[in-house]
């Protein structure tokens, strides 16, 4: 039988009993929420699907018990350059699971085995006005570390501490020009790639620091 870490083990179990509890969902987004977004899309604006896996595990230096990120590619179409979960569009007869584990793989380490990795629960789906997207979180423990391969997509990966997120001061506030000439304000965390974590990602980092704060 292979080691699983006793912690990353309790906290599995735990997340499984929250995840099945009702969620805080927009309580905890509006928390990192930028001023005025949409919530919901207007009426017969025709939406997606996808799913993004939110990976929690050891980070492979200090140890500590890290979510997993991505750092887009500058040259994507949609949020390039930004920190996200690796995700992407639902295909025809995926479930949120298949479909984020899939883009794991296609993002992150193709050689991953599906055994070093415990799917525990969905968070709350969140609506992307950019992509038109309902986007589904699905929380993952990573009970070893992937082996990154760096593709079109995904620049680095990088792991961020739940302890540092959970540090009010990390978090700061930012404005940028739209075009309607208006400024969006909007929170984020400080990232170590000098890269502002914010928008739906931030969004879905605050609903799982929410119900991780249950079980620690």
């Amino acid at each position: 039988m292979e080691y699983r870490d006793p912690e990353l083990e309790r906290l599995a179990q735990c997340l499984q009993q929250q995840l099945r509890k009702p969620l805080p969902g927009r309580r905890a987004h509006q928390l990192m929420m930028p001023e005025g977004r949409e919530i919901a899309p207007l009426p017969g604006t025709p939406t997606r699907e996808s799913a993004v896996i939110v990976p929690l595990g050891r980070h492979p230096e200090c140890r500590k018990l890290s979510v997993l990120l991505t750092l887009r590619s500058p040259t994507l179409a949609h949020h390039p350059g930004q920190l996200s979960f690796p995700g992407g569009r639902v295909k025809a007869g995926e479930n949120y699971e298949e479909a984020a584990l899939r883009e794991f793989h296609e993002e992150v380490d193709p050689h991953y085995p599906p055994r070093h990795l415990s799917f525990v629960g969905r968070l709350s789906r969140l609506y992307i006005p950019v992509s038109f997207y309902w986007m589904q979180p699905v929380v993952a423990v990573l009970w070893q570390p992937p082996e990154f391969h760096p593709n079109d997509e995904v620049r680095r990966i990088l792991y961020l501490p739940i302890v540092w997120l959970q540090e009010k001061q990390n978090i700061q506030y930012g404005e940028q020009p739209l075009k309607s000439g208006k400024r969006l304000r909007y929170p984020y965390w400080k990232s170590p790639v000098g890269v502002p974590l914010w928008g739906a990602t931030a969004m879905v980092l605050a609903e799982l620091l929410w119900v991780y704060e249950e079980c620690f």
